[in-house]
């Protein structure tokens, strides 16, 4: 935790440091959130690095992000396997709410191999036009649209209209961050 913002409950804890995504989770239901905190200090002095998010993340940062949302997540996005590793957020705008997604290229590798993969993968996945693929998930709609190897997303209950306006924002704030020349995607470990 350190510098780090942390997500945390009496049974979960999840921060980032270094270049590594913190996940705990308690079994135990006598587990209280200052227990979850202590722990979670304490594994922070053993890692290297400041509790800073990854500069990817600034791709998310856009109007009407929930803060403290934005996780890694190794396993699975929006439930699905395929869609990870990547990191999600909330978004909550008036008149729209719903989850980004980000796949950088190296957890995604080449897009046509990608989008094939979810292809198999995601219900109803169809592609929308050139540029925007679309799958029917349960908690909504998934709009996703490639950009220079990123993979980006929106989810929810939203009109393609909305997800486009939503992903244009996205898909600006990715080319101010391949503009800059010091960037560097975090390598996760």
């Amino acid at each position: 935790m350190g510098t780090s913002e942390a997500i945390v409950s009496a049974t979960s804890l999840d921060f980032f440091q270094g270049t590594r995504f913190v996940r705990i989770r308690a079994a135990s239901g006598k587990t209280t959130r200052p227990d979850m905190e202590k722990l979670g200090t304490d594994l922070s002095t053993l890692l290297s690095g400041t509790g800073n998010l990854p500069g990817e993340t600034e791709i998310l940062r856009i109007p009407g992000l929930v803060d403290g949302s934005i996780v890694f997540h190794r396993r699975a996005i929006l439930g699905y396997e395929v869609l990870a590793p990547g990191y999600e957020a909330k978004v909550a705008v008036p008149g729209t709410a719903g989850t980004l997604i980000l796949i950088t290229p190296e957890d995604a590798g080449p897009a046509p191999q990608f989008l094939r993969k979810l292809s198999g993968s995601l219900p109803g996945f169809v592609r929308v036009g050139k540029e925007m693929a679309r799958a029917d998930l349960p908690s909504g709609t998934l709009w996703l649209i490639s950009r220079e190897g990123f993979h980006l997303g929106v989810a929810g209950k939203m009109t393609r209209e909305k997800a486009s306006a939503v992903l244009s924002i996205v898909a600006g704030r990715l080319s101010r961050f391949l503009e800059q020349p010091e960037r560097e995607i975090t390598k996760k470990e």
